[in-house]
Parts: C-alpha cells; structure tokens; sequence
C-alpha cells in the first residue's frame, strides 16, 4: 500500500510558528520512514493567518510540504459528510474540526496518518507499514497508533496480535485510519457510556471522544504498535491560547 497515505499536522496560535519552519517536516518524515504521498498543513485558529499562510508558503516552494489549507475553508463540507453542525461541536469547536477537515479534505489519498505537532515519536520507525498491514487483516482494526505508554496500551487492550496490541479505544494525537472507513461511522446519535471517561466530556463531545464512542458502538478497535513509542511535549487544551486555564481544561 506504499503510497496510499497522507501525512497530516493541524496548527494554531501557539504551535504555528515551530511546525512552519524549514527543517521541522524533514525531521518528522525522516523519524517515520515511510513514503507519504502527501504531506499536509492545516491552519486553524491563529492570531494572523496571513503570517500562517506566508510561511506554509515557503515548505511548498522549499518541497518540505505538499500543501496547507485553513481548516475554516474545508469544516463546512466535512461536517455536512458526517452529518454533524458547529452546532454539534460548541463550545470546544477547534479540538473537533480539524481532525474532521483532515480525514474530509478533497483528493486526499485513502489512508491517513494524523500528527499532532506537540508528538515526537522516541525513536525513529516506520509505524506506517506494519499498521497498515495489520488493518488489511483484522477486519475489526480501524485505527492504529504507536504506543503512548506500554503498560497503559497492554492494560487497554483485549489481546495481542504480533507486534500489536488490540482493544476499544481511541487518541487523537497520532493515528493511522482508512478516510472513507472513519467518515462512515455514526458520527451522531448516543454517546458509549466508556466514551465519558475523556476530561472534557462534561464540555462537549469532542471528535476524540467521538470517535471513541462510534468505534464502540460498531465493535472496531484499535491497534497499538509497540515498538514506536511516543512522547507528547505541548500543554493540553491550548487550542484556546486566550482562554482562562479553567476554560481550556
């Protein structure tokens, strides 16, 4: 399946200016390995997305990336495709509508790796590969990820398959995913009851949560894949930069 899949990082006000910088994609492309067949920013929620735009700019001209959109242009049309409004994701739009823009967005290849810009993978390895082999065979694997944390992914799951670890649940900071499979899930309707335990549920149903919740309620899983492990450096909930701590949290 070599070049089927997309690689895609969503930005904001606080992660902008480092992600749209020379050398920041060559370094996250070489740590993966794999042949991406596009690599993608989305602009979301920025200060000045002129500045945002001009600096995407330049990873174009410069090969670093192969194109950037506003996640503002795109969010209309991937919520009419899972049937969902703004409405649905207020007042926490902005941890739901790139994630929904990035598996929606036009000519996009069929599979996708999402990547949030505060995730570094702690050593360097082709995750892609063997997850999308995995996906191929295990009807119910949906998604896949690297491991967060061993001992947490092991305790999540249901049981092991090679390298992988499987089970029900879902994190938006680094997944691989068929695009048509995922917008076919049942977006709307009643949240999984396990589907609660994500630290802004008492806010709104976030896309994490989500997906979460309709993977579960259509029995597919996820698969962890144990030998890429992760590290997350940024400060949960800044998607907001201006809002209060408590608002953010």
């Amino acid at each position: 399946m070599a070049g089927q899949v997309d690689l895609v990082v969503n930005v904001f006000e606080r992660t902008y200016r480092d992600v749209l910088t020379l050398g920041w994609w060559p370094h996250l492309t070489n740590s993966i390995g794999y042949p991406f067949t596009k690599r993608v920013a989305l602009i979301n929620n920025t200060d000045d997305p002129a500045d945002a735009a001009r600096l995407a700019d330049q990873l174009v001209a410069a090969d670093e990336i192969d194109e950037w959109h506003y996640v503002a242009d795109h969010v209309d049309a991937a919520l009419a495709t899972v049937g969902l409004s703004l409405r649905d994701l207020e007042p926490l739009a902005h941890f739901s509508d790139c994630a929904l823009v990035a598996l929606a967005l036009p000519a996009g290849s069929p599979f996708m790796a999402y990547w949030d810009a505060d995730v570094t993978l702690d050593q360097p390895c082709d995750w892609i590969t063997p997850s999308l082999a995995m996906m191929a065979s295990e009807a119910t694997v949906i998604v896949a990820n690297p491991s967060w944390d061993d001992a947490e992914a092991v305790a999540e799951a249901s049981h092991t398959v090679g390298d992988f670890v499987v089970g029900y649940g879902f994190s938006d900071t680094t997944f691989l995913c068929e695009r048509a499979r995922v917008l076919a899930l049942p977006w709307r309707g009643p949240m999984a009851p396990a589907s609660y335990r994500y630290p802004l549920a008492h806010v709104a149903a976030i896309f994490e949560q989500r997906l979460d919740s309709a993977m579960r309620r259509t029995r597919l899983q996820r698969a962890t894949y144990l030998p890429a492990r992760t590290s997350h450096h940024g400060t949960v909930g800044t998607q907001y930069p201006h809002a209060g701590f408590t608002s953010r949290v």
